[in-house]
């Protein structure tokens, strides 16, 4: 599901969940998945509060208190672009990728999709009031992806929100994705 929804944009979401621990590990001692409200909390907030609003109004993103990633993490989700990888809480398994100029998107290694569809949603609404939710698909394993469009973001240009959560975390696999960008929509 994650690599069909934005493919070739995100075509690096099929690295594993298990390189994302182990590269993170490295700031933190292993620790068991966190708890579920407080990690998607942590998940929705980081999405909304520094990746979205930034995209949406143009503007900087605010890493302030975050963590950097560095060495071949970063390379891995920046695929040679220039940007950057932060992480809120490295205990949390959370990570922001910044793609200058081509938007931003947190990717996590746990997750909870029952729990995470309906704050989503909330949230996205609440933060901006002008995204229409475009597409909603249940996924074979109970998750979802969620598509949501605001058609006029400033200029002539329009902003795009893709969320994604498998049921159940998987070994190897990612459970949840938020990306967020700003596009010129094709000429009709």
């Amino acid at each position: 599901m994650l690599s069909t929804v934005m493919t070739g944009w995100l075509r690096c979401v099929s690295l594993s969940a298990a390189l994302l621990l182990a590269a993170l590990s490295s700031a933190v001692a292993q620790e068991p998945a966190p708890d579920r409200l407080a990690h998607n909390k942590l998940f929705v907030e980081t999405f909304v509060n520094r990746c979205l609003s930034a995209v949406h109004a143009d503007t900087a993103y605010d890493t302030t208190g975050m963590n950097e990633v560095h060495e071949f993490l970063a390379g891995h989700w920046l695929d040679g672009k220039p940007g950057s990888v932060w992480t809120p809480n490295p205990a949390m398994h959370i990570l922001l990728i910044i793609r200058d100029g081509a938007g931003c998107f947190v990717v996590s290694e746990f997750g909870d999709a029952n729990a995470l569809e309906p704050v989503v949603a909330a949230r996205i609404a609440e933060a901006h009031p002008s995204f229409v939710r475009e597409q909603f698909q249940r996924a074979e394993d109970g998750g979802f992806g969620s598509k949501y469009l605001d058609e006029s973001c400033g200029g002539n240009r329009s902003c795009r929100v893709v969320v994604n959560a498998r049921a159940a975390s998987e070994e190897g696999k990612l459970a949840m994705l938020a990306a967020a960008m700003r596009f010129t929509p094709p000429a009709q």
